[in-house]
């Protein structure tokens, strides 16, 4: 009775794996179709890691967003200070510039509009 019931699993798991691998290799297929539409739609351009090169900030912190203008990239992140009631812009961004595949930090000028800190301010209250 127990060799029965693992040959009837046995069989059932096959057909399920055998109907799993062909639905596979169909998206594998159609993502190939619909890739290749794209490409012939926006044109091709490959995507290259150039360098790999590591942002440090004052605090640790934890990344939650890079936004690239032009060769400008503004990070911003969470730190956690405990009991401090002021968070400064500072504290939870960094502007770098691109320039030689090197990220070269930048004053906060860009971002230091009285609107944007008003508005960031009473985010952090």
């Amino acid at each position: 009775m127990q060799e029965q019931q693992n040959s009837l699993d046995q069989g059932a798991y096959e057909i399920i794996r055998k109907r799993l691998q062909t639905q596979k290799e169909d998206l594998i297929k159609r993502l190939q179709q619909l890739n290749d539409s794209r490409k012939e739609v926006f044109s091709s351009t490959s995507f290259t890691l150039k360098a790999n090169q590591r942002i440090t900030t004052e605090n640790n912190c934890v990344a939650r967003g890079i936004v690239a203008i032009d060769r400008l990239c503004i990070f911003g992140y969470n730190v956690h200070f405990g009991l401090r009631t002021e968070i400064k812009l500072e504290d939870v961004f960094s502007i770098y510039r691109l320039e030689d595949n090197q990220f070269i930090l930048q004053p906060l000028d860009f971002i230091n509009d009285p609107n944007f800190v008003a508005d960031y301010q009473n985010l952090y209250k």
